[in-house]
């Protein structure tokens, strides 16, 4: 049950694994002398009390004295960063065709996740857990139901790609409800937070960029990103592209402006530069 909470609030697969395996190991401890050793293991923990707080409180010993020792609703907090993160930036016109013609041509369910999320511009999370009878019932509506972050569902028009689609569709087999179960049906949490298949695709994707020859720092919410930049591009409209990504507040998108705005001032530059 506990694992099915995690999915049901969105942590990403590699979190869910993280956070079931820490309590896992807080409790056998527990149950060897006694007594909490958390460490490094708080925010799994408290992860574990917010989950007890919304479903009915302790079920035993570990997990009241777990609810005595940690607040749920504080945080660990950090000390200041010693490095700073390079800024987000996407991909030049030249890598994204490529990683796309790439995407495109790919026979693996790892580069058909990739594409689509090229197509859709969401989270390669929420692309994961596309179903596949939805994917059916798309082909006849013309509309994709897509839960995102935050448990909504939205709704993503395929006919402008209803081809890929449909090459999606044919090639995905029965047997696997989910996206992500096609990418890693071993995986204990298949149907749930896609196990495995998180990690599997951006592994596809970083072996794409070596063979490329892209940036090293190739990752899966630079996919993301792109697109919200190029529709900004595109479109000039704010709305549209928020609209777009999925975003529930403006200021989500806003954060694409600043790449946007420093393209427009290199293009502006030139033309004002006197001419000689």
């Amino acid at each position: 049950m506990f694992a099915a909470w995690l999915t049901a609030h969105h942590y990403r697969p590699s979190t869910a694994r993280k956070t079931l395996s820490e309590v896992q190991h807080c409790r056998a401890s527990w149950e060897q002398n006694g007594k909490l050793h958390l460490g490094a293991r708080q925010e799994s923990a408290r992860r574990y009390v917010t989950y007890l707080a919304e479903n009915g409180g302790p079920q035993d010993d570990f997990d009241a004295a777990l609810c005595r020792t940690l607040d749920p609703s504080t945080r660990q907090r950090h000390g200041p960063r010693t490095v700073r993160k390079q800024p987000a930036r996407s991909f030049c016109d030249s890598d994204w065709d490529k990683l796309t013609e790439a995407f495109a041509l790919s026979d693996e369910p790892e580069g058909v996740a990739l594409y689509l999320q090229s197509l859709t511009s969401y989270r390669i999370g929420d692309v994961l857990g596309i179903e596949r009878r939805k994917l059916q019932a798309a082909l006849r509506s013309g509309v994709l139901p897509v839960v995102v972050k935050g448990g909504h569902t939205l709704e993503v028009p395929i006919d402008g790609a209803r081809d890929v689609w449909e090459s999606v569709y044919a090639r995905w087999p029965a047997e696997h409800a989910t996206l992500a179960a096609w990418i890693c049906p071993t995986s204990k949490l298949a149907g749930l937070s896609g196990g495995g298949a998180y990690q599997r695709v951006n592994r596809h994707l970083k072996e794409l960029a070596r063979e490329l020859k892209l940036d090293s720092r190739c990752h899966l919410h630079r996919i993301r990103r792109t697109v919200g930049v190029r529709a900004l591009r595109d479109t000039r409209d704010i709305h549209a592209v928020q609209q777009l990504m999925g975003h529930t507040t403006i200021a989500s998108t806003e954060h694409y402006l600043d790449e946007l705005r420093t393209d427009d001032i290199a293009k502006l530059q030139q033309r004002l530069r006197v001419r000689t």
